[in-house]
């Protein structure tokens, strides 16, 4: 039996060191942001066998710091970069071992003053491919900004706005963040109202003489060597009518229906207020002759 176990336990090695021999590490490997979080994402290599697993890495590369108003200029990481040996750090897999999805969050593994080397590698038992790696990555750098929420309310004739967006819950006192207040009415092309407003910082609008569905949406900016700007937040429209109108229209309409009312009545009150018909109700017969003066003045008498 010994023998046999033998056979087998070689036989399996060399199984297993032949599929390791075969493992290749994962395609396209690269990093995507959204909503201010940062993932590293890949493709299965088809040569690889069924049921593989994924295992993500990383380490931070030493670099000078340079603080240009309290931010890392990364020109001078570059710069320094290649002007000096890199000494890199051992190989952190905290997080991500073992998956077998093609996506990593990496967004609160990392400290945003440094850069970092991320590496994925393929593995099928207890067998693994070489790393795929990406160098290089700074996450404060590389993030992309998420779409603020708005809060609107109305006070008089103002409209209270404001923006707030949430940020990973390990980064979130590390942005200067602010947003632009864009605006539309009737479907008509945005026009930019406030522009670089601090976030959770409010801004009136004032919407004296507006007419006709007015929407409001805005967009986060996030600063750092450049300017990013957020996707556009879930608009908040309001339909205005506007005052003097619908009070013109309703005097106009008012005076439409009262003039035929009052001019009946004129005429109602005119025929029976006239001496003739007030004669002829009480059966009297109106005469005119003149008096001494010569005016003509009526006299009656009964039939």
């Amino acid at each position: 039996m010994s023998v046999w176990f033998t056979w087998a336990f070689l036989i399996s090695q060399c199984f297993v060191l032949q599929i390791a021999s075969l493992l290749h590490p994962p395609l396209n490997v690269t990093t995507i942001s959204r909503n201010f979080k940062l993932f590293l994402t890949w493709a299965p290599d088809p040569r690889n066998p069924p049921n593989v697993s994924y295992q993500v890495a990383y380490r931070y590369m030493f670099i000078e710091k340079n603080y240009i108003n309290g931010h890392i200029s990364r020109r001078s990481m570059q710069l320094y970069m290649t002007t000096k040996v890199q000494r890199n750090s051992k190989w952190n897999k905290k997080n991500c071992r073992n998956i077998t999805g093609k996506e990593c969050d990496l967004t609160c593994l990392f400290d945003y003053t440094h850069n970092y080397i991320v590496g994925v590698r393929t593995k099928f038992g207890s067998s693994m491919s070489k790393w795929e790696e990406i160098k290089d990555i700074s996450y404060i750098f590389t993030v992309d900004p998420e779409a603020p929420t708005l809060e609107v309310k109305f006070v008089d004739k103002s409209m209270y706005i404001n923006a707030a967006v949430k940020t990973p819950h390990c980064i979130k006192d590390i942005y200067n963040l602010k947003y632009n207040i864009e605006a539309s009415l009737n479907n008509a092309p945005k026009q930019i109202k406030f522009k670089e407003v601090k976030m959770n910082s409010a801004v009136i609008l004032d919407t004296t003489g507006l007419s006709g569905n007015y929407c409001v949406e805005a967009l986060t900016v996030f600063t750092m060597e450049q300017k990013k700007i957020s996707q556009p937040s879930k608009p908040f429209c309001h339909l205005f009518k506007d005052e003097e109108y619908n009070s013109g229209h309703n005097w106009s309409f008012a005076v439409l229906i009262l003039f035929p009312i009052l001019l009946i009545s004129g005429i109602l009150l005119y025929v029976t207020s006239s001496p003739d018909i007030l004669a002829k109700q009480r059966g009297q017969l109106l005469w005119i002759f003149p008096d001494s003066a010569g005016n003509c003045v009526p006299q009656s008498f009964r039939k």
